[in-house]
């Protein structure tokens, strides 16, 4: 499939728990001082027009019915969920499951676009599309999960892999093309990410 970029990775879309995604088997962040926090970059180009709650990356542990997640939409929401968060109400009361659901208005359809998610702390990440800061976002109301592990525990475990797609029980993807998808043991500045 070529699509303007060579070395591509396409996904046809799917919707609900019938996520498409292709497995890596790569632990990125595996042992990785969490103290810098971390990145992931990448270029994504939205084939589709159904892009709302799907997913360009995953990032997770054991089958996708452990709800072990963590995930950047192809609209731009950060999805945090480790241990059933999503559907047991208890749980995401707790602060296992932080879930940031604003579309990023400088994603768009049908355009290559350089995407970059730096994970500060657990609780602390910034958003920037085509090197230019598009979101700042301090999530709130979970103090309580860090206790379990946290965010950046969760990434730096050596059973957190890395898919391209969605491996979640919830959510499907779009009809997507990625290139050059990087992981990045700090969170970069806003030079780095430029």
């Amino acid at each position: 499939y070529n699509d303007g970029r060579s070395g591509t990775v396409y996904i046809p879309f799917s919707d609900g728990g019938n996520g498409n995604y292709v497995a890596t088997d790569y632990a990125p962040f595996m042992g990785c001082d969490t103290s810098s926090g971390f990145t992931v970059s990448y270029f994504q180009r939205v084939n589709g027009s159904l892009w709302t709650d799907k997913e360009t990356i995953t990032l997770a542990q054991g089958t996708t019915g452990e709800n072990k997640y963590f995930t950047i939409g192809t609209e731009g929401y950060i999805r945090f969920n480790n241990g059933n968060g999503g559907s047991d109400s208890s749980l995401s009361s707790a602060g296992l499951y932080f879930d940031y659901t604003t579309q990023n208005g400088s994603l768009v359809k049908g355009k290559w676009q350089y995407v970059t998610v730096s994970i500060i702390s657990d609780y602390h990440f910034k958003v920037y599309i085509d090197g230019a800061l598009s979101a700042d976002v301090t999530v709130t109301g979970t103090d309580n999960y860090a206790s379990t592990g946290g965010l950046l525990n969760f990434l730096a475990s050596e059973n957190t892999k890395l898919y391209y797609g969605s491996y979640t029980p919830y959510w499907g993807t779009d009809t997507i093309s990625l290139d050059n998808v990087k992981c990045f043991d700090h969170a970069l500045s806003s030079s780095e990410a430029a």
